[in-house]
Formats: C-alpha cells, sequence, structure tokens
C-alpha cells in the first residue's frame, strides 16, 4: 500500500516562515539512538526548508505562519531515541519552511537523511507541500489534485 498526503498554505507573504508537522519518527534496531542529519525538499522546487528538529512527543503547533522561534522550538534536536513498536509517542519531525524566490511553489516530497549505528540512510516522505502567494489561491497551480512542478 502506497501513502501520500499533502498540505496546502494559501496567501503566503514573502518572506513568511511556515512550521509544519511532517512525520513521527521511531529507532529501530540496535541500542543507541538514530539522528536526522537533513531534511531537503525537491530539487527545483521553489521550496526551502530552513530548519528542523525533532521533539521528544507532538507539540501543538503545524501549519503555523509562525517560525521556529516565534513559536519557542529550537532547530538543534537531532536525536532520535523513541523504539519503533514501544508503547510510548514516537519524537516529532518539525521543518520551518519558506518560499526560496517569492512565487507559489510545490514540492511532492521530502528528502530526510537519517544515521543509525553507523549506517547513513536517506528516503523520500511523500508530503506534497504546497505554499501559494497571496492572490494566487485560485490559479489551477495552487488549486489543482496533481502537481506536475512549479508554475
Amino acid at each position: 500500500m502506497d501513502f501520500s498526503a499533502g498540505l496546502r498554505v494559501v496567501d503566503v507573504s514573502a518572506g513568511e516562515i511556515n512550521t509544519i508537522h511532517v512525520t513521527g519518527l521511531c529507532f529501530e534496531g540496535g541500542e543507541g539512538s538514530g539522528r536526522v542529519k537533513s531534511v531537503e525538499a525537491a530539487p527545483d522546487s521553489g521550496l526551502e526548508v530552513r530548519r528542523f528538529t525533532v521533539l521528544d512527543k507532538m507539540a501543538d503547533v503545524g501549519g503555523a505562519r509562525q517560525s521556529f522561534a516565534e513559536l519557542g522550538l529550537t532547530a538543534d534536536q537531532r536525536d532520535v531515541s523513541h523504539k519503533c513498536g514501544a508503547s510510548e509517542e514516537p519524537a516529532a519531525l518539525y521543518v520551518e519552511v519558506a518560499l526560496a524566490d517569492g512565487r507559489s511553489a510545490y514540492s511532492p516530497y521530502l528528502t530526510i537523511a537519517t544515521e543509525a549505528n553507523g549506517v547513513s540512510d536517506s528516503f523520500r516522505y511523500p508530503l506534497g507541500l504546497t505554499l501559494c502567494v497571496v492572490g494566487e489561491a485560485d490559479e489551477e497551480f495552487c488549486s489543482g489534485e496533481a502537481r506536475a512542478g512549479r508554475s
């Protein structure tokens, strides 16, 4: 079974920062913990991941038109010590995103690079993110279901 999800934020102003809850994370296998090394939007998407952080539990933010600083989040958390299958809630990955060049943007996925037990890996997380500039909410690029790239 495939999974994908999408989030659309409309009426984004130039320079506006949005904080998004991406997913829960857990560490599988071995002892210790894993580490998130980077989070990036699709190349040439027009979307910029400015910062990311891993929290021990989900915070009451997401889709917020605020930066990490305004929400009281720090961008220095990288470790994931929650074990997969444990009865506790997984850790939560948050990103701070903005438009790279002031135009509406869409990224069909985020690439998340990790390291665990000395092994580096990366995967594409299928969360489509659309940021639409002020006045473009009804344009095909911002309202359409299927996205092929930037307008």
